[in-house]
């Protein structure tokens, strides 16, 4: 008796997890992109171009600050982002060879307020590494007809020695998409399956 009710336990508690699961029939992709452009409005381009940025190969794209305020202004942009974006990263493959009071802040528009919003910092290092700067989890404002704009920026005044040296800049977007009918139909048919079971064990009590 007691194996039969322990069963019944779970296989109510079975359906009520696999309800919710199953039937809102609602994933998520993850997908990356490159910048689409890549140009600086302060500071100057000591080597490489855009496709520069693509992948970790060794191929810098170099960036020499400026001896005024700001120090650094480097913009870039991500487009063609498809479907309907839920949360995401800038990553950068860098290194920063400027000193440690020298933070370079990492900002995208919001363009529904119009102004730039900070996701992170880069901060003076001597070796590469990975700089992953979250979009938060209301990233709707960031993004306009699959499109975001970003800027790498040093507020403060600059030191015409240092040097933002990119190998990678990557765009990681997850999107959500519904699952296709037959997928919630699926659902319906093993809660009722679950269901049936549970009036089986019920009729086979009562005997």
């Amino acid at each position: 008796m007691r194996c039969k009710k322990a069963v019944f336990l779970a296989l109510i508690f079975l359906s009520t997890l696999l309800q919710p699961l199953l039937a809102m029939g609602h994933l998520a992709d993850i997908y990356s992109y490159n910048a689409s452009s890549i140009s600086v409005i302060v500071g100057n381009v000591e080597d490489g171009q855009l496709n520069s940025t693509f992948k970790v190969d060794g191929g810098w794209y170099n960036i020499s600050e400026v001896g005024e305020t700001p120090g650094l202004d480097i913009r870039f942009n991500f487009t063609e982002i498809t479907g309907t974006p839920i949360s995401g990263c800038i990553d950068f493959y860098h290194t920063y060879q400027g000193h440690s009071q020298h933070d370079v802040i990492i900002q995208i528009m919001n363009f529904t307020s119009g102004a730039w919003y900070q996701i992170g910092t880069i901060t003076y290092n001597e070796t590469a590494g990975w700089e992953c700067s979250g979009l938060g989890s209301e990233v709707g404002p960031f993004f306009n007809n699959g499109t975001i704009w970003g800027r790498i920026y040093l507020p403060t005044i600059g030191h015409i020695p240092h040097e933002l040296k990119i190998d990678e800049i990557k765009l990681d977007v997850a999107t959500a998409y519904d699952l296709p009918s037959g997928g919630k139909y699926y659902a319906l048919a093993i809660i009722l399956l679950i269901l049936g079971v549970l009036i089986g064990i019920g009729m086979r009590r009562r005997r």
